[in-house]
């Protein structure tokens, strides 16, 4: 198991995006969170198998309509200092 954490920069805050994800994330059956930041992006951490990590990173840059745009993905792997049960959006 790995842990990802990808902080999302576009507009992606006011138009369902963690909605989008938080589906996405459940569907696949990958554990962790998703919330924005106080700058206007959005932090995801992702916690699952390689393959669905892989798979998830490419839906991330998908756009899923027109008022979301990803412009830039910052994605790096971190330490499992945490298991997560179930992926959760943090309000």
């Amino acid at each position: 198991m790995k842990t990802y954490q990808i902080i999302v920069v576009g507009r992606v805050q006011g138009v369902g995006y963690r909605a989008h994800i938080h589906k996405l994330a459940n569907s696949m059956n990958l554990k962790g969170n998703v919330r924005n930041l106080s700058d206007g992006n959005v932090k995801i951490i992702l916690q699952g198998n390689e393959a669905q990590l892989k798979e998830m990173k490419k839906i991330i840059l998908t756009k899923a309509h027109p008022f979301m745009n990803v412009t830039n993905t910052s994605i790096a792997e971190i330490p499992n200092l945490k298991t997560y049960n179930d992926f959760n959006i943090v309000y």
